[in-house]
């Protein structure tokens, strides 16, 4: 049996984090009683991982990739996802039923846009790096066959963002890390983070790599909703340190 189901109705299936088993649409006017005061009741159900639900994961683990610790450059954490991307499609919906909201791969023209998320996103965690080498850097990813810049696009305006670079290494061959992601202020909490991730996620096992990897840099603040947030993502600890020897002044 076919059964239609309205455009709206499927990417805020889509858009949901995790996969929907069903869901149905009930109210008193579905019923023959419509008034004024009718409503609509959304009922759903949804696969959730029980490692995550009930709390299974105690630890770093050794293996099978994960969210784990690191002394990054800049004082943060490693985290890794290994396995395929949610099947969302290459770019998941981002609106949740809100409209004018797209998710995108970055073209030239967005390159004024990004740069000025960029700042304001490195001024907030309390990153030196400046403008200029923010912009050179910018220019080369924009470009790179090794990297993908994705958008979050409302009317028309670039309200987010996220950077992601792949490498290759003798252990696990192809990888690729989520090296930046931001939110312009009035635009979180809708999810659109979360649509970047995957949008991510995708692009990282459609060029074959083995994990996605990540780093969170806490600044001296706490960051632990930051691990629960990238754990309830399917990022696991793998208790790994990473340290970093500056060869040049990162501030010019």
């Amino acid at each position: 049996m076919t059964i239609d189901v309205p455009e709206w109705a499927a990417e805020t299936a889509h858009a949901l984090p995790y996969p929907l088993i069903f869901a149905t649409v009930s109210g008193a006017h579905l019923y023959g009683f419509a008034s004024v005061d009718s409503d609509l009741d959304v009922r759903a159900a949804h696969l959730l991982p029980a490692a995550e639900v009930l709390g299974l994961r105690s630890g770093p683990c050794r293996a099978g990739g994960g969210a784990g610790f690191i002394a990054a450059p800049r004082g943060g954490f490693r985290v890794g996802r290994r396995g395929p991307a949610r099947p969302r499609g290459p770019h998941p919906p981002v609106h949740r039923g809100r409209t004018g909201m797209t998710l995108r791969t970055a073209v030239p023209g967005d390159f004024d846009a990004v740069l000025a998320l960029a700042v304001d996103f490195y001024a907030e965690d309390g990153f030196a790096t400046p403008r200029s080498r923010l912009a050179a850097h910018l220019e080369h990813l924009l470009g790179s066959d090794a990297a993908h810049v994705a958008v979050i696009a409302s009317g028309g305006a670039v309200v987010a963002f996220a950077i992601s670079t792949s490498s290759y290494g003798l252990e696990n061959g192809l990888i690729a890390e989520l090296e930046d992601l931001y939110v312009a202020p009035d635009f979180r909490r809708r999810g659109l983070a979360a649509s970047l991730i995957e949008d991510s996620a995708a692009w990282a096992t459609g060029i074959g790599a083995a994990q996605l990897e990540l780093v969170v840099a806490p600044n001296g603040t706490d960051a632990s909703h930051l691990f629960r947030y990238y754990r309830a993502d399917g990022f696991v600890d793998e208790g790994r340190q990473l340290l970093a020897r500056p060869l040049s002044d990162p501030t010019t």
